[in-house]
């Protein structure tokens, strides 16, 4: 699989690449779940969405969707009548790569960081945050990847 192209969040006033698809779950849920182009392989999804925490709320503040081979919409597609919509459907983690890069892996957000920001959040509300560091990763990784090529 392709690195997929990363979602946008704004969060503390600093943006970050968002390597989690929070609509997900609220497309998981929908009765018929509406069918999306890939634009290029980097986007599988079929979509690209901009994201925000307010007073730890997750929003959704911009979305384009490709409706059609030549087409796209926007955020009134799933949400008539909003422009910004609170994410309360999504519980989960949110990862937030960040520092240099030290492996790209091309397969979805595999890609290692220096860290990751972690957010885990409940109803759309961020309850615990963490930091990790990926250097101890990214080394048990490459040891990996070279005990494989020796086989």
């Amino acid at each position: 699989m392709t690195a997929q192209s990363s979602e946008d969040l704004i969060y503390n006033n600093e943006s970050y690449r968002m390597f989690s698809e929070p609509l997900e779950q609220y497309l998981s849920k929908l009765t018929t779940r509406p069918y999306f182009y890939s634009p290029n392989t980097a986007c599988w999804r079929g979509y690209r969405g901009w994201w925000e925490i307010r007073n730890d709320r997750l929003f959704l503040v911009n979305l384009i969707l490709w409706t059609g081979p030549k087409s796209t919409s926007g955020i009134e597609f799933l949400f008539p009548g909003k422009q910004v919509v609170f994410a309360d459907w999504f519980s989960g983690e949110i990862r937030l790569p960040k520092g240099e890069l030290l492996e790209y892996l091309h397969s979805g957000y595999e890609s290692i960081y220096e860290e990751d920001l972690i957010l885990k959040l409940k109803g759309g509300v961020v309850g615990k945050s963490q930091t990790v560091n990926n250097h101890r990763r990214c080394k048990k990784y490459l040891r990996e990847v070279e005990r494989n090529n020796k086989k």
